[in-house]
């Protein structure tokens, strides 16, 4: 009975020693599969700061290079073709040298002037440092149409590859935008700008049209008189036009 005894203790002992083994197997396996989870977990987070970080600078250089657009525009419709003596500190948009090797930025002073040429503008942002500048290509139109880019990329008055003349009042904008994030990043934005001048003379009486240079008044063409026709109307006061 004493010796039943003790091999049932003996076996109780081999068991206890085969869970303890066991247990401690199941903890190792645990842990490397928590260490794994934490691992890929690590480099998921990783991953998206940096596409978080990518972003926040792709949106800020977007709008810096939009924003540059913007200025570029204006500055054009306020001086568009000025050259020489009368433009001293700022030539006209059209006049500015042309193709991606001569690049300008604009000063925002009042009135808007252009950097000089081969320098780009350095501006600081959420404490990122971004660069921005634009450069300007003649465009070529045939029949009306845009054809493309003038000779030598936009740098030539000739259209040989594109078809047609080139344009004076048709120029393209690139705004370039670079910055330092795992290398050198570069956003480009496009813009096509058209001037258009207005034919237009003052008119203060209802009793008469502007006059040329030889005191002839100046006919409307479409319609072919000062009016489509002059039915009920009544421009007997000086200043006024009545419908009747």
């Amino acid at each position: 009975m004493a010796q039943s005894l003790m091999i049932d203790k003996k076996k109780l002992f081999e068991i206890f020693l085969s869970k303890q083994g066991q247990s401690l197997a199941e903890i190792l396996v645990a842990v490397t599969v928590a260490l794994v989870l934490i691992g890929s977990s690590v480099l998921l987070i990783g991953v998206a700061l940096r596409s978080s970080t990518e972003t926040k600078y792709q949106q800020e250089a977007s709008l810096l290079g939009h924003n540059l657009l913007n200025l570029v525009t204006v500055y054009a419709e306020g001086l568009w073709n000025c050259d020489g003596a009368t433009c001293a500190t700022s030539r006209g948009i059209y006049n500015l040298a042309k193709g991606s090797g001569a690049i300008y930025y604009i000063a925002t002073t009042t009135p808007l002037t252009h950097g000089s040429e081969g320098s780009p503008e350095d501006i600081t942002l959420n404490n990122a440092t971004y660069s921005r500048y634009f450069y300007v290509q003649n465009m070529c139109r045939n029949g009306g149409t845009i054809s493309g880019l003038s000779d030598n990329s936009g740098v030539d008055t000739t259209c040989v590859t594109s078809g047609g003349s080139e344009d004076p009042s048709t120029q393209k904008i690139t705004a370039v935008v670079t910055w330092t994030e795992n290398g050198t990043q570069t956003l480009t934005i496009e813009k096509i700008l058209t001037h258009h001048s207005n034919n237009v003379f003052v008119q203060t009486d209802w009793s008469g049209g502007e006059v040329n240079s030889g005191g002839n008044p100046v006919v409307i063409t479409e319609p072919d008189s000062y009016y489509f026709t002059d039915d009920s109307v009544n421009t007997g006061t000086a200043g006024e036009i009545k419908i009747q």
